[in-house]
């Protein structure tokens, strides 16, 4: 069965991957036309053929480099809820996929991602593009909540949509911990994040 996909032309996707490759070494603001065009043998015109400006072709990046994080985040989230058969199964998923997020994430991926949506404040065009993607993740958020509250095992006081909201503030917000003089270790990061879900997310009350 053919790909359903819609192809992207080589121009365009040869600037593309220079952007992200580039991203991966290089800080956001310092990623120059000139660079780009000299890395992926684009002419000045052929880009603007395919992109509006500049910054069109870097949110376009920061877009696709975002989305493939959420889509990540969304195979971990289903994976708590479909592979659970009861409430120890499913506290136990979320123990490990929240471990496992706060142990492999680094202090650049946190600093990226908190550039994002600083940026996305101030662009229309970025903010549309982050939003979707940013309520796609929070969709798939609020639907583990729901599912473990309806099977019994999520306090159901709590509103899903703005647990998943929560869930992420505190995950990003550790960036705070990347910038102080004394930081907090990762297992007793991992302890007080273990307590939230372990008494807050999980506690069912009488």
């Amino acid at each position: 069965m053919a790909d359903s996909a819609p192809r992207i032309h080589a121009t365009k996707q040869a600037l593309l991957d220079t952007v992200d490759t580039m991203l991966d070494t290089v800080p956001f603001d310092e990623v120059t036309s000139e660079a780009v065009l000299k890395a992926s043998g684009v002419s000045r015109g052929s880009m603007y053929h395919f992109f509006d400006d500049f910054d069109d072709l870097l949110e376009q990046v920061t877009t696709l480099r975002y989305s493939r994080w959420v889509d990540e985040s969304i195979k971990g989230l289903q994976w708590v809820l479909d592979t659970a058969d009861d409430a120890a199964a499913f506290a136990a998923n979320l123990h490990a996929v929240s471990d496992v997020i706060h142990d492999h994430s680094s202090p650049e991926l946190r600093a990226e991602r908190a550039a994002v949506l600083v940026r996305a404040t101030s662009s229309p065009r970025l903010h549309s593009r982050i939003a979707t993607e940013q309520h796609r993740l929070t969709v798939a958020m609020s639907a583990v909540v729901a599912g473990g509250q309806s099977r019994g095992w999520i306090n159901p006081t709590l509103d899903a949509y703005a647990t998943g909201v929560f869930v992420q503030a505190y995950t990003i917000g550790r960036i705070l911990n990347d910038v102080d003089e004394v930081t907090v270790g990762k297992a007793d990061w991992n302890s007080i994040v273990r307590q939230f879900i372990d008494r807050v997310v999980l506690h069912v009350p009488d």
